[in-house]
């Protein structure tokens, strides 16, 4: 039997809104990614390796401090507004992030306490000037912001997220800063903190301001059931755990260094890897566009479809990755010169880290199956196991070996983490089979 006619707009319709919302997360991913290449740049040619030594291990505590206090929120209110959103519309979703915030107040600001008493206390060398004043502040303002990033890929709004993370506060602190940097003038490190402070409560207040267009004053506050209340409970030792282990074994493995390279090395580190990061930028964009698709599918049973779409994912992921891949492995040196002369001695730390992205380039968007069907213990005791190695690797090769150490450490265990993920869904399939102890 033939389709209706009238059926072939409305699938024309789809694939147009389809291509647009790619589009438009791939853009505003691009310029995250780019906030953070930007804002290294400018502290590195304003302060040299040594100030974005600095900047780098406040930013790596921040990440690990705001991941303990989220506790899982993130990827559980993704989930949990992705199901919201299609049972009971968007006024239910929104009752799910308020609650998701209100979970993260008091763990935020006792643990901004800690952290800035772990800086003043010098064992993560120099702390980068104002940090320790302000990190209470910034680690609230930063987990919060995670949190209505999370609730923007669950509510099928994906180009939003990247705006309101870590790449999205450097874009606007860079155009913050950008009037001084103009007109020429000697921006300081104290400039580069109260940008950094002002740009988060800037995007604190637009995310209020479009929360409130989500769920007018005007009407009623719909609060969601118990079970999808719940779904901000269950799993939030393993997504705690998945996202601690998975940032420490990345950007946060700058942390299980600082104690044995000084301000520098971690510098030049730094500007290759925000350069190599480029490579597996297009997983931050391909990611959040299937995750609303796998929670669906995977609730629905249809493996087949499943199948489709991750394998649609990974080929569409390795191949925007090679591109990026090419020019950094055959030019190097040409993309360093952005950071300054100095970071020219990075040239072989940029090769082994854009090798490794392209790996997780690979095989991204697997973790993010794991993760939206209910199997995010696999994944924890994946990224537990590839920490266990980590945790003695790191620190050993940048004792032994300096940075050139750290760089292998760095390649090595993003291509063990995503290996053993990897491996599972080739072991299990798309769909957890039943029976089996993950998370619903």
């Amino acid at each position: 039997m033939k389709a209706s006619p009238c059926l072939k707009p409305h699938r024309d319709d789809s694939q147009i809104g389809g291509l647009a919302r790619f589009c438009a997360t791939g853009t505003t991913q691009v310029l995250a990614a780019a906030g953070g290449l930007l804002l290294a740049v400018v502290i590195a040619r304003t302060g040299g390796p040594e100030q974005l030594g600095m900047f780098t291990v406040m930013l790596s505590l921040l990440g690990v401090l705001g991941m303990i206090a989220r506790r899982g929120q993130g990827s559980l209110l993704t989930r949990s507004v992705a199901w919201a959103v299609h049972e009971k519309g968007a006024r239910a979703s929104v009752s799910l992030l308020l609650l998701a915030i209100r979970r993260i107040v008091l763990s935020s600001i006792a643990l901004g306490l800690a952290g800035s008493a772990i800086l003043s206390s010098g064992i993560l060398g120099s702390p980068f000037p104002g940090a320790v004043h302000f990190l209470p502040v910034l680690l609230f303002l930063v987990t919060a912001l995670a949190l209505f990033a999370a609730y923007a890929r669950g509510s099928a709004r994906p180009w939003l997220a990247p705006l309101f993370e870590l790449g999205g506060i450097s874009c606007l602190t860079v155009l913050l800063l950008m009037p001084s940097l103009v007109r020429g003038g000697n921006l300081t490190s104290t400039g580069v903190m109260s940008g950094f402070l002002l740009s988060m409560l800037v995007l604190a207040l637009i995310a209020g301001a479009i929360a409130r267009a989500d769920h007018p004053v005007k009407r009623e506050m719909l609060f969601p059931e118990a079970r999808l209340r719940e779904e901000l409970s269950q799993g939030q030792v393993p997504f705690t755990l998945i996202a601690l282990a998975g940032f420490l074994i990345q950007s946060g493995s700058f942390l299980l260094a600082a104690p044995f390279l000084n301000e520098a090395e971690i510098g030049l580190l730094r500007g290759a890897e925000r350069l190599a990061l480029l490579v597996s930028f297009c997983t931050l964009v391909i990611n959040p566009m299937i995750a609303p698709g796998i929670v669906r599918l995977s609730r629905g049973g249809d493996a087949n479809a499943l199948r489709r779409l991750t394998f649609q994912a990974v080929l569409v992921s390795t191949g925007i990755a090679a591109c990026v891949l090419l020019p950094l492995l055959i030019w190097p040196e040409r993309a360093l010169a952005l950071l300054g002369a100095e970071f020219g001695a990075a040239t072989g730390y940029l090769r082994i880290m854009a090798l490794a992205q392209f790996a997780a380039a690979l095989l991204g968007p697997l973790a993010m199956t794991l993760h939206m069907t209910g199997r995010e213990r696999v994944s924890m005791w994946a990224n537990l196991a590839t920490l266990a190695v980590a945790a003695p690797l790191v620190p050993g090769l940048s004792l032994t070996h300096g940075a050139f150490g750290f760089a292998l450490a760095y390649a090595a265990i993003i291509v063990t983490r995503l290996g053993l993920i990897g491996g599972a869904i080739l072991l299990t399939g798309p769909i957890e089979p039943r029976g089996s102890g993950g998370t619903k």
